[in-house]
């Protein structure tokens, strides 16, 4: 981690941190890993939690991604006014063809996946919504 990071630029890896794979950590774990002081990720974990952008299990004091950042993310998706309308012509076509079908939009040079329609197929291949490819 750059030690030259700002405040924002912290929070902002601690967010990401948090979104991946095993989606909770605790406040040790995530300095460990983004190498930021133990003590500012505590301040840090804390403002984003009054905010509900992260949220701590009680049993086992680990944080996961909080409400408020389902909010902010479901404003994208839904940010357009057809998103609905698409994600029924998606399934429709997922059913007629049988096949996976999805919807992504591309957003600075990254495909960013935002609906998967599998109810056609057994096998579940596709990516997680949100998740970005590169061109």
């Amino acid at each position: 981690m750059d030690d030259k990071l700002t405040a924002i630029g912290k929070t902002i890896e601690i967010l990401k941190a948090v979104a991946k794979e095993p989606y909770s950590y605790s406040a040790q774990e995530l300095s460990h890993v983004l190498n930021i002081n133990r003590t500012t990720v505590h301040r840090i974990l804390n403002e984003l939690e009054q905010e509900l952008f992260v949220v701590q299990n009680n049993l086992n004091k680990k944080y996961t991604i909080g409400p408020s950042m389902y909010h902010i993310g479901s404003k994208y998706l839904y940010r357009n006014s057809n998103f609905l309308e698409i994600r029924t012509i998606v399934d429709n076509i997922a059913v007629q063809t049988k096949q996976n079908i999805g919807y992504t939009v591309i957003e600075n040079d990254k495909i960013i996946n935002l609906y998967e329609s599998e109810i056609a197929m057994p096998v579940r291949i596709t990516y997680q919504y949100g998740s970005y490819n590169f061109f």
